[in-house]
């Protein structure tokens, strides 16, 4: 099966001086959320305040529970196999 079934998402959070990504393999209709959603629904289902990043200039959305900003990176479609292939890393 070569059909691109899957997406992995990267989301950038900036807490403080820290700054790191989280990745998470969605399925291809769960990753067709908008990225405030995906935000909600993957790192904090607190509500959140959209504004532009000034350094970027990328959307960036406020995560009051972490206290952090957050925005999609990126999403990389990826067949069933590459899906295995990361849970066999630990990316799920």
């Amino acid at each position: 099966m070569n059909a691109e079934e899957y997406v992995l998402v990267t989301y950038h959070i900036r807490d403080g001086e820290r700054e790191h990504d989280v990745r998470t393999i969605l399925t291809k209709e769960q990753a067709d959320m908008t990225d405030e959603e995906l935000i909600h629904w993957s790192i904090d289902n607190e509500s959140c305040t959209e504004y532009e990043d000034m350094i970027s200039g990328k959307p960036v959305f406020w995560v009051f529970y972490m206290e952090a900003y957050c925005y999609v990176k990126s999403k990389h479609p990826m067949t069933l196999e590459t899906k295995e292939l990361f849970n066999s890393y630990g990316v799920y």
